[in-house]
This record gives structure tokens, C-alpha cells and sequence, in this order.
């Protein structure tokens, strides 16, 4: 899933309230077969991200901005994704909700 920022209620000047995180909350379904890597791309910045979607709950998702080396006043796209690890891909379902810009990686 490609979003522009144009279309985010943020826009592309992430550095406004001078947020510290990312956070994404998924959902995921117990009858997810997958074995790929779950990625969000900021620009063209990639952090793989590490969690169990075939738990059927939401989980939170921290992605320090500080560690991207993105230039914040000016981010065009944010990417969420699903990487190949293995020679079969993975097949199921992920919810996305709560994509927020988050002021303090501490709270």
C-alpha cells in the first residue's frame, strides 16, 4: 500500500509538533500464511518491522523517525509493505488503522 502524503490530513511536512515516532497498529488473522517481511518505506527509507501477524489482536508498530534519515519538512510517500523471504509467498489478511505521528518515543 502506496499512500501519498498529499492525501494524509498531515501532509508532507512531518516536522510540525517535532514528532520523534511513527506508529502503526495492524491486526492480523490466525489464518495468515506468511513468512514475509512486513516493511514501511518513508520516501524511499525502508525499516523492516518485526511482529506476529497471525495474532488476531492489534499491535502497535514504533518506527523511530529520527533513525531515517529522511528529510521530515518533505516527505512524499509512505509505503507499507510485505517483503518475499522465502520461495513461496505468503497469503492473508492484515488490517491497518491508527497511522499517527507520534511526538515522544518515551509515552
Amino acid at each position: 500500500m502506496k499512500v501519498n502524503t498529499d492525501e494524509l490530513s498531515v501532509g508532507s511536512d512531518w516536522t510540525a509538533g517535532a514528532p520523534e515516532a511513527l506508529l502503526l497498529w495492524m491486526y492480523g488473522d490466525p489464518n495468515n500464511s506468511t513468512t514475509d517481511q512486513m516493511y514501511v518505506k518513508v520516501n524511499n527509507t525502508k525499516v523492516n518491522l518485526d511482529g506476529d501477524l497471525t495474532l488476531e489482536q492489534w499491535q502497535e508498530f514504533s518506527i523511530d523517525l529520527a533513525a531515517l534519515d529522511v528529510d521530515l519538512s518533505n516527505v512524499t510517500t509512505l509505503t507499507i509493505g510485505f517483503e518475499r523471504t522465502g520461495t513461496d509467498g505468503g497469503s492473508g489478511m492484515v488490517f491497518v488503522d491508527d497511522i499517527l505521528l507520534y511526538s515522544s518515543l518515551n509515552d
